[in-house]
């Protein structure tokens, strides 16, 4: 789902009043996590109930529940993200912020480091035209060529999730 010009003016708007308004970064970092909230959806969004269901169903997604989005000040927002759906979002929402955003597995960016997120472990980053992912295990994705997921960031097929033993199917040889 794309935000439409209108959409995206009216945030452009709610940015710049809000870092008008005041330089605090407690004030900067609520003004960020309503952007991410109109952007990705509401805090707390779940993709689905089950988690090796939704890789059986799309096992070439890259998949991460109970994530944290950051920017270097702190979280402004949590829950599901399939980055191969949501990578344009992210993106877009790293260039209305003017900051890069990281997207962090749920033991990086709560319990003990919920004040100070681990930005360093991102599993993905961008600053809105560039990106990174993985951590050190780029040979893990690529740009899928073909087919409905054309031009989205997957993972490489040998590392796709094979689900079958779950689901009484015989597994593939690889």
């Amino acid at each position: 789902m794309r935000l439409s010009a209108e959409a995206m003016m009216e945030l452009q708007q709610l940015i710049a009043e809000g870092n008008k308004k005041s330089k605090s970064i407690m004030d900067r970092q609520r003004v960020a996590s309503e952007a991410a909230r109109k952007v990705l959806g509401y805090p707390g969004r779940m993709m689905s109930g089950s988690k090796s269901g939704y890789h059986h169903l799309f096992p070439r997604n890259i998949a991460v529940f109970n994530s944290n989005v950051c920017t270097e000040k702190g979280k402004i927002w949590y829950g599901d993200l399939d980055i191969t759906e949501d990578e344009e979002k992210l993106k877009n929402l790293a260039k209305l912020l003017g900051t890069k955003l990281y997207v962090l597995y749920e033991s990086d960016g709560r319990f003990d480091n919920e004040e100070s997120p681990k930005v360093e472990r991102a599993i993905y980053s961008t600053d809105g035209d560039n990106f990174t992912i993985g951590r050190g295990e780029t040979d893990y994705y690529e740009r899928a060529t073909r087919g409905k997921l054309k031009g989205k960031l997957v993972l490489k097929k040998e590392h796709a999730w094979d689900m079958s033993h779950l689901y009484g199917r015989k597994r593939k040889k690889r």
